[in-house]
């Protein structure tokens, strides 16, 4: 039996989907505690709260919501890709 050329992308859409919803969460508990932590891979993380630093907290949040529309795009586009592919294997 041959294994489905669809699999794959079913897969990457299975883990876009996590990191969505990781990321999703991480935005939705910075709305709700008022604290937003930026990540940076070239030196240590950085807090920021609504009360101390407003305005790197809604720099930073508005980042994040940015960088989730992206991923949700890229998601839903392997997703539809991995649906393509599935039919095209279907009508063969």
């Amino acid at each position: 039996m041959k294994r489905s050329d669809s699999r794959p992308f079913w897969i990457m859409t299975a883990v876009m989907t996590f990191i969505v919803g990781l990321s999703g969460y991480q935005i939705i508990d910075g709305l709700i505690r008022g604290v937003i932590v930026a990540y940076s891979r070239v030196g240590p993380s950085t807090t920021y709260t609504l009360v101390a630093q407003p305005k790197q907290y809604w720099v930073t949040l508005i980042w994040l919501v940015i960088v989730e529309i992206f991923f949700i795009a890229l998601t839903l586009g392997t997703a539809w890709l991995a649906r393509e592919i599935a039919k095209t294997e279907k009508s063969t």
